[in-house]
Order: C-alpha cells, then sequence, then structure tokens
C-alpha cells in the first residue's frame, strides 16, 4: 500500500542549463576543465575549421586567473553563437553566460575576489531555482554564506543586496569582456597553423587566484588539452557543421550587449536579478523562522568557516562508466517504474525534522546489484553510500545514484586489516587505503 512517505522519483522538468556545483577543496584533478576545453576546440574545428592553436595570436585579453570562469565563458559564447535559444530557455542560457564573465572580467582589480565569490553563488542559486518549482533551502543558504565568508568576511543578505543594486554596473562591463572574445573568435586566424604555442600567458592554465591574470585566453584551454586526462572526455555536445563561425561571431556581436543587459531584470523570471531576488525572500523566510524557533532567552551564533567551504560549478562534467539509465520524464511512469529499463526506482523518508530542515531518507534500485549486500537491506541506498569494486582495470567507484567511475591509477593504497567471511562464497579480503589526496576508502575484493 502507497504511504506518504514514498514518493515517485520521476524527473521534475529539466532547466535549460545543466550544471554541477562543488566544493573546490573536493577537487584534486582537472578533468571536467579539460572535457569542456576539448568541447570548445571541437566547437572550433567543425564550426570554424579553425583551433585555439589558431586563434592564439587573436586572444590576448586579459582576464582574471580563473579557470573555471574562463572554461565557462568561452563554452557559454559558442554556445550562444552556435545554438541561441529563446524565451525561458534563452533567458537561462544567458544567465548563465553572465554568471561566468562576471568571474572572469579584470577591472578594478580590487573587487576580483568578490566577483570570483560571486559567480559560483549565481550558479548555486541557478541550480535551485531553475527546475520546476525549485527553491532555495536553508541547507543551500547557509552553503552560500559559509562560501561568502570564506572567500570575503561579509554578511550575506547585504553582501547580494549589494550586488543586486551594482548588477547593471557589473553587466556592463561584463559585456564589454564577451564582446571581445566574440570579436576575437570572428578574426580570420592566420593561415598556417602554429606548431607550438605561445610561450607566457601569464598564470598557468589551473590557477583560481584573483591577485593573478590570463593574458591570453586561449593558452590556458591549450594548456588542458596538453595535460593528461584520467577520465573519459568525450565531448558531450553534439556539434552542427558548418563554416560559418566567423560570420556567426560577428553577427552575436549586435545582440549579446542587449541580451546581457537583461539579466538586471529582477521582474524577469531566470535572470540574474531575479536569482538574486528569489534567493533574498529566501533569507528574508529563513529569518522569520528562525526567529519564530528561537527562545528569547537564547542568542544565535554566526558559523563561519574558512576551509572546505569554498564553491565552484561546472556546466560540463566528464563522462562516468556505465552511467546510471536515464531518469527523464520520458522514460519514467507516474509511479516508481521507469520503463525505459524495466527498473523500480523508490525512496522512502524514514522520519524528518522539518524545523531544521532535516530528513533521513534511503533509495530502492532494482538494477543495483551491487548493494545486495547493503547494511539497510538488498539495493537499498542512503546518499552517502559508494561503492568501490576491482576491476582489470584497477578499481570502480561506484556513486550513489549508480554511475560507476574508474578510479585513477595514482590512487596509492595501504592494507590495514584482513579476512572476513562473505555469505554463499568463501572469503573476501576487507581493505582500506588512504589517496595520496587524504581521503580514506574502503575496499571488499573477492
Amino acid at each position: 500500500m502507497a504511504t506518504n512517505n514514498i514518493k515517485s522519483t520521476s524527473e521534475q522538468k529539466k532547466p535549460a542549463v545543466e550544471l554541477a556545483v562543488f566544493n573546490l577543496e573536493s577537487i584534486t584533478e582537472v578533468t571536467d576543465l579539460q572535457l569542456i576545453a576539448k568541447q570548445i576546440q571541437q566547437y572550433l574545428f567543425v564550426r570554424g575549421k579553425t583551433n585555439l592553436e589558431q586563434l592564439q595570436t587573436h586572444a590576448y585579453i586579459p582576464t582574471v586567473a580563473n579557470i573555471f570562469a574562463l572554461t565557462g565563458s568561452v563554452l557559454d559564447l559558442l554556445l550562444y553563437i552556435t545554438d541561441k535559444k529563446t524565451g525561458d530557455a534563452g533567458t537561462q542560457q544567458t544567465a548563465l553566460l553572465g554568471a561566468n564573465l562576471i568571474g572572469l572580467f579584470l577591472e578594478p582589480n580590487n573587487q576580483a575576489h568578490a566577483r570570483m565569490a560571486l559567480r559560483p553563488m549565481l550558479g548555486l542559486m541557478a541550480e535551485c531555482l531553475y527546475p520546476e518549482n525549485g527553491k532555495m533551502k536553508s541547507t543551500d543558504i547557509k552553503r552560500l554564506g559559509l562560501h561568502l565568508n570564506a572567500m570575503i568576511a561579509g554578511d550575506l543578505e547585504k553582501f547580494l543586496q549589494e550586488t543586486l543594486a551594482k548588477l547593471p554596473e557589473l553587466l556592463t562591463n561584463v559585456t564589454m569582456l564577451g564582446l571581445d572574445i566574440l570579436r576575437s573568435l570572428g578574426t580570420p586566424p592566420s593561415a598556417d597553423f602554429p606548431i607550438t604555442r605561445i610561450g607566457s600567458a601569464g598564470a598557468s592554465a589551473e590557477k583560481r587566484d584573483p591577485k593573478l591574470k590570463f593574458t591570453n585566453w586561449a593558452v590556458p584551454l591549450i594548456d588542458l588539452l596538453a595535460a593528461p586526462s584520467q577520465s573519459d572526455d568525450s565531448a558531450k555536445i553534439k556539434v552542427e557543421a558548418s563554416s560559418a563561425l566567423i560570420q556567426d561571431a560577428l553577427k552575436a556581436t549586435a545582440t549579446l550587449g542587449s541580451a546581457l543587459q537583461q539579466q538586471s531584470n529582477a521582474g524577469q523570471k531566470y535572470t540574474l536579478a531575479w536569482l538574486i531576488q528569489e534567493s533574498l525572500k529566501a533569507i528574508k523566510e529563513q529569518q522569520k523562522k528562525a526567529n519564530a524557533s528561537v527562545p528569547t532567552n537564547q542568542t544565535g551564533e554566526h558559523e563561519q568557516h574558512t576551509k572546505g567551504d569554498i564553491l565552484e560549478f561546472v556546466s560540463l562534467q566528464a563522462n562516468a562508466l556505465n552511467a546510471a539509465p536515464c531518469t527523464g520524464v520520458d522514460s519514467q511512469t507516474n509511479n516508481s517504474i521507469n520503463y525505459s529499463i524495466g527498473a523500480e526506482k523508490v525512496e522512502h523518508i524514514d522520519f524528518s525534522l522539518p524545523k531544521i530542515n532535516f530528513s533521513f531518507s534511503r533509495h530502492y534500485h532494482s538494477q543495483r546489484g551491487e548493494f545486495d549486500n547493503g547494511m539497510i537491506g538488498a539495493r537499498w541506498m542512503m546518499p552517502f553510500s559508494s561503492v568501490i569494486q576491482q576491476s582489470p582495470k584497477g578499481y570502480i567507484f561506484i556513486d550513489d545514484q549508480g554511475r560507476k567511475h574508474q578510479l585513477p591509477s595514482s590512487i596509492a593504497y595501504q592494507v590495514l586489516c584482513c579476512t572476513i567471511r562473505k555469505p554463499h562464497s568463501s572469503t573476501i579480503r576487507r581493505w582500506r587505503f588512504n589517496s595520496k589526496f587524504g581521503h580514506r576508502m574502503e575496499l571488499a575484493v573477492p
């Protein structure tokens, strides 16, 4: 019998843009950035019969040394040129472009740290508010506040209010940078491919430092392409063949300014100003709830961290091995059966504490055979569950969505304990190991 605790996992209407927000400290390699650089290279070749190596001679446009904002800005500009959306989708597409450019433009230098802090905050707002019926939860607001105070000391509400007031000026600067990059894309490349890249372009490709700058936007992307990759970085966006990149880039210069300036209109849904306005509303609502639930003789304490709270985002992620099956609206019934793959998926909430926005939930997937011996039941997982299995190529990490990720061969492990009995079989060895990045993991091997 269905209960209120059982709910369908059918997907809501997907937003026009997809992005992944994460804690910067969790990043140990540049695989996702390499994927974006490769996607940019593919766009240039398929649509313009050129590449980054050719364009670098026209790419001397100084920017802040923010590799996340740089990769995102160039990819978003290419999407604006070649696949410009309209309506709500167009507003979301331009908002993401504006957010990336905000984290990239250089002047004034003494405010670069604030703009670098703002970019992932806008990304988190978009991740929360762009899905159908999306909203900012108290945990999201807390992440914004901790991120802000890890980057610059300040009150979250005041920072967003000041940002909303300054947004038209920010977007004017953003427009100038975006137009400069568009013009460099619209400049015919030299006849011959350079054999080697230009030597000095400011900070190195992996930098994210408001005190440093890139002097050439193409060179950090070339550096990313040259670095060895630990994952599948196959291009994920299909690019239609054409030879009109130069013409399309110059044509886009006529509309980019007005499209970006429209992002300061808080009355238009999905704009950057709307994201900030909705976040401010959520903060006000949280304050009301907090005031109502805290006794008069009790005071609150502001929590401030400086390590592990800095956020970043990317709009493309490298492919996982054997990614979890599709979960879009067209592949799901109104109940728990995904008829595209014949799988059953159920989410169960065991208990919740609404006042502090906490719930304990677990989910079931009928095709997750790796979790047959899970501690909460066969093929049931919690949000923080994960498994590591041995494979012919090393080890595979299976995340809580059932996606399989090939672990880098550079992981060093150390055996710390011995054997335990495996039901219906002989014995298995249980390993615990520390990666070179300080992460501890446990592995069961037959």
